[in-house]
């Protein structure tokens, strides 16, 4: 599971399910091409908080990480919609 939420302020807490001892690598990108789509953080507990500007439309999304290396799908894209 993995999703986002604007709250806290202006940032979006990144929230994901995994098992205790692995790491997600999140990535973002926004849709008005200020920022290029690619790696965020490293992130070992959940929720991750962006603490960067949020734009309307920006997307997260996840690798699972075992060791130092990205394995198995991209998880499904989050979209927030700020108001």
């Amino acid at each position: 599971m993995y999703t986002a939420a604007v709250e806290r302020r202006g940032h979006a807490p990144v929230e994901h399910s995994k098992k205790p001892k692995d790491t997600m690598n999140i990535s973002k990108e926004n849709k008005s091409g200020k920022n290029k789509a690619g790696f965020l953080a490293r992130d070992t507990s959940s929720p991750y908080i962006d603490t960067a500007p949020i734009e309307n439309g920006t997307q997260y999304y996840a690798y699972f990480v075992l060791g130092d290396t990205e394995t198995g799908q991209r998880s499904d894209t989050v979209t927030v919609s700020v108001s």
